[in-house]
């Protein structure tokens, strides 16, 4: 993984030079696209945004981030969830956390050397759980995708729920067949 990483680093030596960013910063950053962006044309988009937010001074306030802060992914990330104190957090820190988040695909370093571009000017994004993504560049118009399209995430969680406790349900199945298994062999 590591020799990867070098050999891309490597390959892109000159845009990585025309960029602000440090190879460290390049690989931050990349590893937060690589986790908040589902598909390939999304991801310049979602690099370009946060590039945006940083240019703005703004937090970038990625839920991704306070997932590595408090250490499990979840699917609905709560007020609670987003307030951990942690240097990797962005809802707390503002600019980029001391370091990656996840091993970042060539996709997603390209993505930070290669942005969506200046006209894009969005400062937010909203993905659905199908991937699917809208981009604001206000808050406003971000908080009625995320009131028209939040559903879907509480609804996934649910069904995530459901499966767990119907796995915890089989496994005990499992396990006491064995119990009695070996009941009955003694």
């Amino acid at each position: 993984m590591l020799e990867e990483t070098n050999n891309i680093v490597a390959e892109e030596k000159e845009k990585i030079e025309d960029t602000d960013l440090s190879v460290h910063e390049l690989l931050t950053l990349a590893s937060i696209v690589e986790r908040e962006s589902k598909f390939s044309e999304d991801r310049p988009k979602v690099a370009q945004v946060f590039l945006n937010r940083l240019e703005e001074d703004m937090k970038l306030q990625s839920d991704i981030t306070a997932a590595y802060a408090e250490g499990e992914h979840k699917i609905v990330m709560t007020y609670e969830d987003i307030e951990i104190d942690s240097p990797y957090n962005t809802y707390e820190q503002k600019g980029l956390p001391p370091g990656p988040i996840a091993s970042p695909s060539k996709e997603a370093i390209d993505a930070v050397l290669e942005p969506e571009g200046e006209d894009f000017t969005a400062l937010y994004f909203y993905a659905r759980p199908n991937g699917e993504t809208y981009y604001a560049d206000t808050l406003d118009e971000h908080k009625q995708y995320v009131e028209q399209y939040r559903q879907e995430w509480y609804d996934l969680e649910e069904e995530a729920k459901k499966e767990k406790k119907k796995s915890k349900k089989q496994d005990e199945k499992s396990k006491e067949k064995e119990n009695n298994s070996d009941q009955s062999k003694d």
